[in-house]
């Protein structure tokens, strides 16, 4: 009920007791022996009960301190304190966490908290900044986390706070197949408790920088995908693609089922109109199906410029003839024509003798004749697989090679 000062070895057979301090003058040990190989021993038990009459209740709890001697001789002040308490005190129903505190300005204060329904946090004191809950292998993180190395995750990463990396971050995700698109991160959005989804319901990935303000962050840009249609079994979403427009959040393009909207009124310099593009088939705006480069114009051949994709009708609008390695206009005249007929492909754009361009900075636009040397008075739309080409039928006198783009559309 003293102090007990122990210079040797002190054999204890059955349980001791202390309740006041014990002091060592060498490093003490617990030697415990048994017959079993493959089991834990409890070496050392803290037990903590109530005096009198009293009983356990949530708090209750039983700690291990550590005392270290400061920079004042003879004077020791706690350095970390281990410690279990109640969670759920009813026998039947006992549930516990471990705590894990250490000095800070002169302070104990708890920094670890490990508890029984499988949750690991990191904290102040007060706000986790750091939660681990383990539910069927999955991994949540309620507040801040920073990764200063790799870190590997083989199940799912629950994260209700922020991630700060050192590094660029990479997802690397593999499996056995070849041939198919492996998602390597998904971002899930639920309701809590027993609410559900509805129209507008949302998930982001929300893009932040710097600004011209140290240690000021504002966000730059934002990818969203939201519910148009709820319901289970026929649901319809749209993604949405933001940016900052004088330091608004400002949505400018839309995808859905119906196509595509573009916000075409941001422009600060007035050289886009203000106003709303709306295309609902995308594949019916003209656009470069092709660039073929190293079309050579010395020499009698066809040149395949593009094959029209399976399911797609084609429309070819016009070609660039542009970025040639020397002039066309030569002694003699290269004359070609395009189209889908197999053998004289003539069937889009008549045969046309090329004078021009004479430089690599010139350029000229061939487009479908009214009529063509086949006296047809219209041009033909390239069907599914269909191969559209540009036949030399007449040789240049020097070898000139230029690219040629193919423009038009898709049905």
């Amino acid at each position: 009920e003293t102090n007990l000062e122990v210079d040797g070895n002190v054999d204890v057979a059955g349980t001791s007791y202390f309740t006041s301090g014990v002091t060592f003058a060498t490093t003490p040990g617990v030697a415990m022996t048994d017959a079993a190989t493959n089991t834990v021993l409890n070496a050392l038990s803290l037990n903590r009960s109530v005096n009198s009459t009293g009983v356990g209740a949530a708090g209750a709890g039983v700690s291990l301190a550590f005392y270290i001697e400061t920079d004042t001789a003879s004077t020791v002040d706690q350095a970390a304190v281990i410690d279990a308490t109640w969670l759920d005190s009813a026998v039947a129903s006992t549930d516990s966490e471990l705590n894990f505190s250490v000095r800070i300005a002169d302070t104990t204060g708890e920094r670890m908290t490990l508890a029984s329904p499988g949750v690991l946090q990191i904290h102040d004191g007060t706000i986790p900044s750091f939660s681990i809950a383990t539910a069927a292998g999955e991994l949540g993180v309620e507040g801040d986390l920073e990764v200063d190395a790799n870190a590997e995750i083989t199940g799912t990463l629950t994260q209700t706070g922020v991630a700060t990396f050192t590094a660029s971050p990479i997802v690397n995700a593999s499996n056995a197949t070849n041939n198919a698109v492996m998602v390597g991160e998904t971002i899930k959005r639920s309701v809590d408790s027993t609410g559900v989804g509805a129209v507008g319901l949302g998930a982001a990935l929300l893009f932040q920088m710097e600004t011209g303000t140290d240690v000021t962050l504002h966000n730059s840009g934002q990818i969203d995908t939201t519910w148009t249609d709820h319901t289970a079994g026929t649901e319809d979403s749209e993604m949405n693609f933001s940016v900052a427009v004088n330091s608004t959040d400002t949505e400018v393009v839309t995808i859905n089922g119906s196509g595509l909207t573009a916000n075409l009124g941001l422009s600060t310099t007035g050289a886009v109109a203000a106003g709303t593009l709306s295309i609902t088939t995308p594949t019916t705006v003209e656009y470069l199906l092709s660039s073929a480069t190293g079309v050579d114009v010395s020499g009698v051949a066809e040149h395949v410029l593009y094959t029209v994709p399976v399911g797609k009708s084609a429309i070819i609008t016009k070609n660039v003839i542009r970025s040639c390695s020397g002039t066309l206009d030569m002694a003699t005249d290269a004359v070609a024509q395009w189209g889908f007929t197999s053998g004289t492909h003539n069937d889009v754009i008549g045969a046309k003798t090329l004078t021009a361009p004479t430089a690599a900075t010139g350029y000229m636009i061939l487009q479908p004749t009214a009529e063509n040397a086949t006296g047809n008075v219209q041009s033909t739309i390239g069907a599914a697989g269909d191969i559209y080409t540009m036949n030399v039928t007449t040789s240049a006198t020097t070898s000139t090679t230029c690219v040629v783009d193919t423009w038009g559309y898709l049905f």
